[in-house]
């Protein structure tokens, strides 16, 4: 909304100051400005327009909440989810990992939660994706990881997070 409020603004001064009344042309447009903001108050905003979190923010949340004291996260988005949860978070894809790159140069994408077994992994559903892919793939997942909670991301895609089962 600040850009076409910015270009009327500018198209009114302009309009003024090439009439030569440079004046009025700040005093004129600024007062114009502030009816066009003041009206785009009175729009319709949809109920829950304000109040709809990303899904990495929701997880994180969530983490914070039920996760206990030390728990790790294994993730290959970590901004959101690692900020809102407090958590020590391995990144999967490397990005604040050092100790990924040579994993990934093989495409080894799940070499944290093999090598590091983390408390948590935060990942899409299952897909063709090569990282969801090693993530499912990689043998005893589902044994060793249990679906803790599921964050609704796109109308075909949801975020899941697993917790290591006990004594695993």
């Amino acid at each position: 909304m600040a850009l076409p409020l910015a270009l009327v603004f500018w198209m009114g001064f302009e309009w003024l100051a090439a009439r030569g009344r440079t004046a009025w042309a700040a005093p004129v447009t600024l007062l114009a400005g502030l009816v066009l903001g003041g009206l785009t108050l009175l729009l319709p905003v949809p109920i829950g327009f304000f109040e709809t979190r990303p899904a990495q923010l929701e997880a994180g949340a969530w983490l914070k909440a039920h996760a206990a004291p030390g728990s790790t996260l294994a993730a290959y988005e970590i901004g959101m989810v690692s900020y809102a949860s407090g958590l020590t978070t391995v990144d999967l894809l490397g990005l604040t990992e050092p100790a990924a790159r040579p994993h990934l140069a093989r495409g080894d994408y799940a070499w944290a939660i093999r090598e590091r077994r983390p408390t948590y992994v935060f990942t899409n559903q299952p897909s063709a994706w090569p990282v969801t892919a090693a993530i499912f793939a990689l043998p005893g997942f589902l044994d060793d990881y249990e679906l803790a909670a599921r964050f609704p991301f796109r109308a075909d895609t949801d975020y899941l997070l697993f917790r290591r089962k006990a004594g695993r």
